[in-house]
């Protein structure tokens, strides 16, 4: 249990003694105190995932790092052609660089969250425009629709499914 839960826990088992406690100059009911309670839980989980994610993405910056040092070492020529520089690297190498750059499923996780973000706002802006047409006319269905498909499509992002 993180820190947080066991604070948030012991002065929720402090205050379940008695309906109402003062503290300071506001009072605080239990159902005040549980509402807070759900807040801060959320909070801790929320924290968790994303120190989870960026782990994650750490992991793989790091592997992407490596190879590309790798690649650098493994340079044994440098060509010049006109006002172009061109290094000339061991295969093997080259091969694992381009293998890690196919395999990053943390940035693929995070870049898909950013894409279904930028739907839901497009979906959230139809969906405003909507609001303002009469219910069931010819527009109002058409752009219903319109939220409907962003909708399903910034799910299928998110688990990660191909467009």
């Amino acid at each position: 249990m993180s820190e947080v839960k066991q604070a948030i826990t012991m002065v929720k088992e402090k205050l379940s003694r008695a309906n109402t406690h003062n503290l300071g100059y506001q009072r605080f009911s239990i159902s005040d105190m549980e509402a807070i309670w759900g807040v801060l839980a959320k909070a801790d989980t929320d924290y968790t995932k994303l120190k989870a994610e960026r782990d994650a993405l750490a992991a793989e910056n790091l592997a992407l790092k490596s190879a590309v040092d790798e690649v650098s070492k493994s340079a044994e020529d440098c060509e010049f052609n006109g006002g172009e520089q061109r290094y000339v690297v061991l295969p093997d190498s080259f091969d694992a660089l381009t293998d890690l750059l196919e395999e990053t499923p943390a940035t693929e996780s995070y870049l898909n969250s950013v894409r279904a973000e930028g739907v839901d706002f497009v979906a959230e802006a139809i969906g405003a425009k909507c609001a303002e047409l009469k219910i069931g006319s010819k527009d109002w269905k058409a752009l219903k629709s319109i939220v409907f498909v962003l909708g399903g499509f910034s799910s299928k992002l998110r688990a990660g499914e191909p467009s």
